[in-house]
């Protein structure tokens, strides 16, 4: 069984660096672990998936705890608090992010949707 032997917040770059107990490193955005953290993956009754979380681009960690067992917890400045990441699907995540990184973008194209929806103003004069 895997398990996390450290995890390391680097804010500059909006990264968490995640060690696992088979030597592997990984690097992985603030954004990816918010939009698929165990939490935010909860599907609710009624539909296939989980519901497409928006204006994540520039989430901030708040509080990062590695657990005794092994297991990771994150709060967020929007305030979610992520629930459990474990070592296996933590794994999987650093693991797989990048197809998750594209099947993310395209569920937001066939939303119409953008990944950071901030409002744009245009002074008029």
């Amino acid at each position: 069984m895997i398990s996390i032997t450290d995890a390391q917040l680097h804010c500059d770059s909006s990264l968490v660096k995640v060690c696992f107990d088979d030597n592997s490193n990984h690097f992985i955005s603030f954004e990816l672990l918010r939009i698929y953290s165990p939490m935010a993956c909860k599907v609710p009754d009624g539909h296939q998936q989980p519901r497409l979380v928006t204006d994540k681009a520039f989430v901030r960690v708040d509080k990062m705890t590695h657990l005794p067992k092994g297991g990771l917890t994150i709060t967020f400045d929007d305030g979610h608090f992520s629930g459990i990441f474990e070592p296996h699907y933590l794994l999987k995540l650093c693991q797989e992010q990048d197809s998750l990184w594209c099947d993310y973008l395209a569920r937001f194209k066939a939303a119409q949707q953008w990944r950071n929806n901030t409002i744009s103003a245009q002074v008029l004069y």
